[in-house]
């Protein structure tokens, strides 16, 4: 994860402090390898549209990180808001879901903004179609094609190094450990690396499902 202000070299205090966000295409920021919140919400957006899930992009406030990006997804039968760059997934009517506030929709034909008296999410409609709740920029059903898309159709996605998965493996696994011996202070902490093992296996094969 890297902010915007992260992104560019040189950046001026005054670039800073600007509203100006460039947001990278997802072809750019696998390549890249860096992004914030949108990129990973976008990324994960023409995913889901992909595999024929209906999802749009929503742009708001969220905690801790102020503005934000998020994904509106219908799934398992009911709309869900993920934040991509946690992985963290809410129902879309989860009074503690950490997005808080809704600004703008954005989908495949169309960008919605949010008209509504009260923009906090526990409090706002999601229903698109209600005209006194949000304002389409394009008009007409369906709405007149303002641009081409910026996406690349088909993204080219490198194999992973194995080696570099082993060692970060070992690193998450090594920090894991160190913080449950630290926590458990002044006991000595004893690992069982056949328990390890077995359940090592365990989430492979999970992880495959």
């Amino acid at each position: 994860f890297l902010d915007d202000w992260g992104e560019e070299e040189g950046s001026s205090q005054r670039d800073l402090n600007s509203n100006v966000s460039i947001w990278c295409r997802s072809d750019e920021f696998l390549q890249l390898q860096a992004g914030d919140w949108e990129e990973h919400a976008v990324l994960l957006c023409n995913f889901f549209l992909h595999k024929g899930i209906e999802s749009y992009v929503v742009c708001g406030k969220g905690i801790p990180e102020g503005p934000t990006v998020y994904v509106l997804a219908r799934l398992q039968d009911s709309w869900k808001l993920v934040n991509a760059s946690t992985g963290r997934m809410f129902e879309a009517t989860d009074p503690q879901c950490t997005l808080v506030d809704i600004d703008v929709v954005v989908g495949q034909n169309n960008i919605w903004g949010n008209v509504q008296k009260e923009t906090s999410l526990w409090r706002s409609t999601l229903n698109l179609n209600d005209a006194k709740a949000w304002r389409p920029l394009f008009l007409g059903n369906p709405p007149v094609e303002a641009t081409q898309c910026v996406q690349i159709a088909d993204i080219l996605y490198s194999e992973p190094v194995s080696s570099q998965a082993d060692v970060l493996q070992r690193d998450i696994r090594e920090s894991i450990a160190a913080y449950f011996e630290e926590w458990r202070l002044p006991s000595i902490t004893r690992w069982h690396r056949q328990t390890e093992r077995v359940l090592n296996s365990i989430l492979k094969v999970r992880a495959q499902k």
